[in-house]
């Protein structure tokens, strides 16, 4: 039976997973991630081995009367809503490792809209990839392989490492013209999305300056509107194909209270710390490898990134979820395929905070 991979955005739905946590795909991370979910380091404090109970009392101990800062990345849908309850409930204060341009972006998508598509219409249907941006392989692996058209099918793929404001404004008002861009530098994107059919424009992170990312997200879902707009020779489809890790958190997020949350790279965790914060960090954050009290589940980064490392239960490996892809457009089953006597890190930190009061 296929499964669900949780571990990055893609969550690509092709996976069999062996009961060593084996698993039938050329990724790097489902590879590392399901054998290190099936079997997992053990606990310890600093360098020194520990029992879970042992590690949990330890942090339990260091809980003053600041909540302690979390910090994570993706999340599934029960896991998302019950941090959603203890950050209103004033239990943590929760952040996500998630960069400026991303959170411009999803700002601008939930106050304007977006037309979106899915990962496999794209694959299905696009005569045109636009990327813009640099695509991090190390956090997507696979999207190559799910960009790839059928044998066969004609795409012409462009590639923007980054665009500025000034240049989608240029290309906005030239497509609506229906004239060259001042910039000649543009003329070949012009001309490549003049005559597509069915355009994806593939966004990834570093595609925008932060500066301008406000800016440019706007432009740039004002440009792809505008192309969907009826042609007189031919019927024309644009669509935003972006892969937000953390695309289920700031979904609920959304849907209870109309805000995006805060960015757990604006955070100085060493300050946080030094003032007695506890600052838990949920699993490995892609970029992210700062000092921590103590870190949940994922592979163990050693004493010097985590003081202290306690082992969990994992959704999509230990237990059932859903999770919505990193493309906004699906949401998407997550299997048990194994069994574990960890706790998942949902319910550890519960138990811990909820103790310590």
């Amino acid at each position: 039976m296929n499964v669900v991979c949780p571990f990055c955005p893609l969550h690509c739905d092709d996976l069999q997973v062996g009961d060593d946590g084996a698993v039938n795909v050329r990724c790097d991370i489902a590879v590392r991630s399901f054998a290190n979910a099936v079997n997992p380091s053990s606990a310890r404090i600093g360098d020194k081995p520990a029992t879970l109970a042992e590690a949990t009392r330890f942090v339990q101990n260091q809980i003053q009367s600041k909540p302690p800062a979390v910090l994570s990345g993706s999340q599934p849908l029960s896991v998302a809503r019950r941090l959603h309850d203890m950050q209103a409930d004033g239990l943590i204060d929760w952040h996500l490792s998630q960069t400026a341009t991303h959170r411009s972006l999803r700002r601008t998508i939930s106050r304007d809209g977006v037309i979106a598509a899915t990962l496999a219409d794209v694959k299905r249907h696009a005569d045109c990839i636009w990327s813009i941006g640099n695509v991090d392989r190390k956090i997507i692996p696979r999207i190559d392989e799910w960009l790839s058209p059928p044998q066969g099918q004609a795409v012409s793929f462009i590639a923007s490492g980054g665009i500025t404001t000034r240049q989608l404004g240029d290309l906005l008002h030239a497509i609506r013209r229906g004239q060259s861009p001042i910039d000649p530098a543009l003329t070949p994107v012009f001309d490549t999305l003049s005559n597509s059919r069915y355009l994806a424009v593939a966004w990834f992170d570093d595609g925008f300056d932060p500066i301008e990312a406000e800016a440019s997200s706007a432009i740039l879902l004002d440009l792809i509107s505008l192309l969907n707009e009826p042609q007189e020779d031919r019927d024309r489809r644009a669509v935003l194909l972006s892969f937000d890790p953390c695309q289920t958190i700031q979904n609920v997020s959304l849907w209870r209270e109309n805000r995006i949350l805060g960015d757990a790279n604006e955070l100085d965790l060493a300050a946080l710390i030094a003032g007695e914060t506890i600052v838990v960090r949920l699993g490995q954050l892609p970029g992210r490898s700062d000092f921590v009290s103590a870190q949940l589940g994922g592979e163990d980064p050693g004493p010097e990134s985590a003081q202290v490392y306690i082992p969990v239960s994992v959704e999509g490996v230990h237990h059932t979820d859903m999770i919505v892809r990193g493309d906004s457009a699906v949401t998407l089953p997550l299997m048990a395929t194994a069994k574990s006597e960890l706790p998942s890190a949902i319910d550890w930190l519960e138990s811990l905070f909820s103790a310590s009061v």
